[in-house]
């Protein structure tokens, strides 16, 4: 299920449930290049992505053989900020905020366009490797002068499933991503909408 997952992963660069959450426990994390604060759930900690690249060239790892150094790698050839954090508790579980080089001020068309194009990379990913996913919930909304284009999705896995939730957020000042990845359902809405 891990290499999967770090598939899954990957295809966040190219390219829920409405039940009431309950309130969420979170820790408070500053993004610099977002010029913003973050709420963070519990149990989240800062993966130190140096020294994951660092390691990974000691022990000779190559990307072909890591889809998780792949995925950093393929952030950084577009965006050197941003960051990922990881559950202590399940590792499977990752939140990635990705400030976008792009910009692009939210609107309908191109949260259709983004959708489209999520829909097009996982149908290409999981019929490769023979993976069921369904859509879950595809929505874009508004809270105060910040537009949010949200997409949910399930993967069926032998050994559990994998919920993906994709965040892309415009502000006044900027345009950045949210993905979190999280076998629970969890999509953390009411956390995204404190940015």
């Amino acid at each position: 299920m891990k290499k999967i997952f770090y598939l899954l992963i990957a295809i966040t660069i190219l390219s829920c449930s409405e039940k009431k959450e309950k309130t969420v426990p979170s820790q408070l994390t500053t993004l610099p290049y977002i010029g913003n604060d973050i709420h963070l759930p519990e149990g989240y900690f800062e993966m130190d992505v140096a020294s994951y690249i660092t390691e990974s060239k000691k022990n000779n790892i190559s990307p072909e053989e890591d889809p998780f150094l792949q995925q950093i790698i393929n952030i950084q050839s577009f965006s050197k900020d941003f960051a990922v954090y990881i559950d202590e508790k399940n590792e499977n579980n990752s939140i990635w905020i990705v400030d976008s080089p792009y910009g692009t001020k939210m609107n309908k068309y191109y949260a259709k366009a983004l959708f489209n194009t999520f829909d097009e990379e996982d149908k290409v990913l999981f019929e490769q490797h023979g993976i069921k996913s369904e859509i879950l919930d595809q929505k874009l909304f508004s809270e105060e002068d910040h537009k949010y284009a949200k997409r949910s999705s399930v993967t069926h896995f032998e050994d559990g499933d994998l919920f993906t939730t994709y965040y892309y957020i415009t502000t006044p000042q900027d345009a950045f991503m949210v993905n979190i990845f999280n076998t629970k359902r969890k999509d953390f809405e009411k956390i995204i909408r404190k940015i």
